[in-house]
């Protein structure tokens, strides 16, 4: 394991690592005092029962030589006895008493209280008989255990208190390694995300273990967390995006419908007007040609009124139960028989059984317009061809087209045409926007056919690559009966 990283001092960064370190130190000497007096506690039995034995062992050993000594009035060898076992460690004074009150001592009395005595009688056996010839009495001096004991004491506690940091540290070290860095990063993760900088790099990525450990699922939760809230924020704005559109096309749809109604009575009265002149004039005339021509543009106004008028009221009309594929069947017919003959229509249906409920001129309409922009889109290229396709779609709950749970018409209007910049898929749909010239489009057509579909219910979206053709997706609820 690197540890390169010791440098810095970024084990000790973290609050929780101290206190691990503090807790582990303070248990730890805990553990050490205790097992230290323990051992001393061992060891000082064992020291005083060694003790207790070497006394013991001068009584077996010395007793009788020593009664000997003194029957024969030895004195030398009394001596020499008694120096040989103050040699014994911690034997500190012998004394040798008779009854007659002299006495043989070697050592020192020790001025300590922590002594250890013991008086044997001397005896001496002769012709089966025992004389009485005094006693032994033999001071032990517990000192020199109690520093033994010291030195062992500070000894231990030394060599525990070493081992004690090393594998605390060492502890410390992998904590760092498993926990301690991951909880560094995702505190500083989360310090910094707010709702407009959420990404996939505030992603925190561990190598995972086999099982995963908490701290894996900690920071997979934290991504999940982080991924819900993408998909959740992404949501919202998608909501207030078309809040926002809906909002403008209601206020537009409003302005429209009301200029259009004022704008369709002129349109009337000029008509009227025309009707009458062309009534006192040749028809052969040039004021004939004139009043044609006035008939035929005041058409063409009418049909932009009743184009902002179907724009600013696209929800009207009754409601009936309607099978798409006839509609398409139709649509496709006319635009057949009136449009370039050159073109290909490759017509797939793959649903029929299912109805909707709508208004069935609306939707005639909304597949008119859609096809009727693909023509434009396929003019003046080779192998012009416009494919519509028609399925069922089951949509999920929680789905990304804010749409109500249940089966739907999948319906795709798509041409090999020119296609459309991303610049103009985004504003294709905004009333009064067109990319034909001046004269060949009011710019209202795709915003009625939106203002359909969504008033039925359904969802439209659009797909295209320059130089490649353009993709119209629409879905519309299948009714249950």
């Amino acid at each position: 394991m690197s540890i390169n990283f010791l440098s810095n001092r970024s084990i000790l960064k973290g609050v929780l690592a101290r206190r691990l370190l503090v807790a582990i130190l303070f248990f730890s000497s805990l553990v050490t005092l205790a097992l230290t007096s323990f051992q001393l506690y061992l060891d000082y039995n064992i020291n005083i029962n060694g003790l207790e034995e070497s006394i013991e062992e001068i009584r077996v050993s010395h007793l009788d030589s020593l009664g000997q000594n003194l029957w024969h009035l030895n004195d030398d060898q009394i001596i020499l006895q008694l120096l040989g076992i103050l040699e014994i460690p911690n034997i500190e004074y012998i004394k040798v008493s008779t009854p007659e009150g002299d006495g043989y001592q070697v050592g020192k009395m020790p001025e300590t209280k922590n002594i250890i005595e013991r008086r044997y009688k001397i005896s001496y056996r002769q012709n089966n008989e025992t004389f009485v010839l005094g006693h032994l009495d033999v001071t032990a001096s517990l000192v020199g255990i109690y520093a033994q004991l010291r030195d062992r004491f500070f000894i231990i506690l030394a060599s525990q208190a070493t081992k004690t940091f090393i594998v605390s540290f060492f502890i410390l070290i992998i904590f760092h390694q498993l926990v301690g860095k991951y909880l560094e990063e995702l505190v500083s993760k989360i310090s910094k995300i707010n709702i407009g900088n959420l990404s996939s790099e505030t992603e925190i990525n561990k190598i995972k273990e086999s099982p995963p450990d908490e701290i894996d699922q900690l920071l997979e939760s934290f991504n999940q967390l982080q991924s819900t809230l993408l998909k959740d924020i992404h949501k919202r704005e998608l909501v207030e995006l078309r809040l926002k559109e809906s909002q403008k096309m209601e206020a537009l749809g409003t302005l429209a419908g009301g200029v259009a109604h004022d704008f369709n009575n002129i349109l009337q009265g000029i008509m009227n007007c025309f009707m009458l002149i062309g009534t006192e004039v040749n028809d052969k005339s040039s004021a004939a040609e004139k009043v044609n021509m006035g008939n035929i543009l005041c058409e063409r106004g009418r049909d932009l009124v009743n184009q902002i008028l179907l724009y600013s009221r696209a929800d009207s009309g009754h409601d009936e139960l309607i099978n798409l594929p006839p509609i398409i069947d139709d649509v496709v017919n006319i635009l057949r028989h009136s449009f370039d003959k050159n073109v290909h229509y490759d017509i797939e249906i793959f649903y029929q059984s299912g109805f909707l409920k709508g208004n069935a001129t609306q939707l005639r309409q909304v597949i008119f317009n859609l096809c009727n922009n693909a023509l434009y889109a396929i003019k003046n290229i080779e192998n012009p061809t416009i494919r519509i396709s028609l399925e069922s779609k089951s949509i999920p709950r929680g789905n990304h087209y804010n749409l109500a749970t249940g089966e739907y018409y999948y319906l795709v209007i798509s041409d090999n045409g020119y296609g459309m910049s991303q610049e103009v898929q985004k504003r294709i749909f905004e009333p009064f926007f067109t990319t034909k010239e001046v004269g060949k489009g009011t710019g209202l057509g795709l915003s009625v056919v939106q203002s359909i579909i969504l008033n039925h219910g359904g969802h439209i979206s659009v797909n295209s690559v320059e130089g490649e053709g353009t993709t119209f997706s629409l879905l519309l609820p299948i009714s249950d009966i």
